[in-house]
């Protein structure tokens, strides 16, 4: 289906008209509320930049996707046009930026002086039943001394049978770092489900505008005995009792700034392995040995006594601990 968008009256249809495939295709309330305010957003964009164009509605199978097309000037910097705040045009700046959290991924295609075509997908969320999980974890967090706004933050999810974890650590300390780590964890806990290279790609858009922050994310399949992992920055990770290690690679960068692509490695996971996450705030030089009946208390016990031994007492500091139950 397409809209041509020219003024206000065609925002509202655009938006109505998504609001009705939504429902033929099976959309709860919400996802169609949501799915109405990223139409909205791109149809007004259109308008307002550009002076008009058109929005396009696809719908294949579970999976919705929007492209807003235009004629117009273009955007002089794509990812600065992702930050809430910013607008070329006299707005409040909360367009793509809110495109970005409602919808699963978002691209932009733009040319100077020849237009821009925003496309954006949204796909039902599937309810999955709810399994015991047989891991235990535990995280243990504390902001730089002296600081009352810490700017180091975790996830823990679960979803049908796996777990996603992950730590991120806003740059710097303060409240800067706690905004850009706040940006970040909404973006992760409101697209769980979503392949782990996609999270990297949305965070990296919800912090544009923000100092940025560094990143590591698991999830584990308990079921399947699998754990998928990516990482961007100085996030030390650690397996402990698989037989062979799980190679976690480190690549340099800072989402929301300078990010590269994240790489997803995928790792056999025991039901007897252990998975410790830390931020840059605690010290990395420790072995097994060092930690030699830490593991045998419980996983919140474990990531306090980690990071009582192990803070360094000069950043944010952070530990995360997946275990057995």
């Amino acid at each position: 289906m397409t809209v041509p968008v020219e003024g206000t009256a065609d925002v509202l249809i655009a938006s109505h008209e998504a609001e009705l495939l939504a429902v033929k295709t099976g959309f709860s309330t919400l996802e169609r509320a949501e799915l109405r305010l990223a139409v909205r957003e791109l149809a007004t964009n259109v308008v307002r930049h550009a002076g008009g164009g058109t929005i396009r509605l696809l719908a294949e199978g579970s999976r919705l996707t929007v492209e807003a097309i235009d004629s117009g000037p273009g955007i002089p910097n794509v990812d600065l046009a992702f930050a809430d705040g910013y607008s070329t045009a006299g707005g409040l700046g909360y367009g793509l930026g809110t495109v970005n959290r409602v919808m699963d991924d978002v691209e932009v295609v733009t040319r100077m002086g020849k237009g821009t075509t925003v496309r954006a997908r949204r796909s039902k969320r599937e309810s999955k039943p709810a399994v015991p999980c047989p891991l235990e974890v535990g995280v243990a967090t504390m902001p730089k001394p002296g600081y009352p706004d810490n700017g180091d933050g975790y996830v823990v999810r679960t979803s049908g049978s796996t777990l996603l974890v992950g730590v991120i650590d806003g740059v710097g300390h303060g409240t800067p770092a706690h905004k850009a780590t706040l940006a970040a964890t909404r973006y992760v806990e409101t697209h769980i489900d979503q392949p782990l290279d996609s999270l990297f790609r949305g965070v990296a858009l919800a912090c544009r505008g923000t100092r940025g922050v560094v990143m590591a994310l698991a999830r584990i399949d308990w079921a399947a005995s699998m754990m998928e992992y990516a990482s961007v920055g100085n996030i030390e990770t650690r397996a402990i009792g698989t037989s062979e290690p799980p190679g976690f690679l480190v690549r340099r960068g800072i989402l929301g700034v300078n990010a590269p692509e994240a790489k997803v490695i995928t790792h056999q996971w025991p039901a007897t392995a252990t998975l410790i996450m830390h931020s840059d705030g605690v010290a990395s030089r420790w072995d097994d040995e060092s930690i030699d009946g830490i593991l045998e208390l419980s996983a919140n016990a474990a990531a306090r006594e980690l990071l009582v031994r192990f803070d360094k007492q000069k950043d944010d500091a952070t530990v995360l601990m997946v275990k057995p139950a």
